[in-house]
């Protein structure tokens, strides 16, 4: 073999390596994206049942969350607060983690949802589809039918009619036509 078919081997084997070199650093970087991942999900995870937890130890802290803060003593109000304070904050994590590419927007939601329909159900949300004062989830206050009673149940009566709008510009252009 001469010197110049083993440098034409050389650079054949070297071109090899280099492929299979990109091969394993695109699953190094696969690999590491699901990981980070996963630990976002498991730090958010983590977070919601040491609240959770909290909840369970403290029940009466989660009634006194659904009361106007006037019925509430000072150290019942720093208890909510610091109640909402750990709730918002792992939702503040999450949305960090969002909009660094790191969350996915299927779980954001739903983490998310989950403050949302917290606070619907507490005593901010509570006036306005508790449509007879009386603080119980009465069924025809579902009205939207999902089981559970939040302002998505809030049912405002029909508004009054607005102004009519200006006249639109004729329909010259590329849109022009029928449908």
């Amino acid at each position: 073999m001469t010197l110049e078919q083993l440098a034409y081997l050389a650079q054949i084997v070297g071109v090899v390596l280099v492929i299979a070199s990109l091969v394993y650093v695109a699953a190094q970087v696969r690999q590491n994206t699901a990981a980070q991942l996963a630990s976002s999900r498991q730090t958010s995870i983590t977070a919601d049942v040491a609240i959770i937890a909290a909840m369970i130890a403290h029940p009466e802290t989660n009634e006194y969350a659904s009361k106007p803060l006037s019925e509430l003593t000072s150290t019942q109000i720093e208890q909510v607060g610091n109640l909402m304070a750990g709730f918002v904050r792992t939702r503040e994590f999450a949305w960090s983690q969002y909009v660094n590419g790191v969350m996915d927007e299927a779980t954001m939601n739903s983490y998310m949802g989950t403050l949302v329909r917290w606070i619907d159900m507490g005593a901010a949300g509570r006036k306005y589809w508790d449509t007879n004062n009386n603080g119980i989830d009465d069924p025809s206050e579902d009205v939207n039918g999902d089981g559970f009673f939040t302002t998505a149940d809030c049912n405002g009566g029909v508004g009054v009619q607005g102004p009519t709008g200006p006249t639109g510009a004729d329909g010259a252009g590329a849109f022009a036509g029928s449908c």
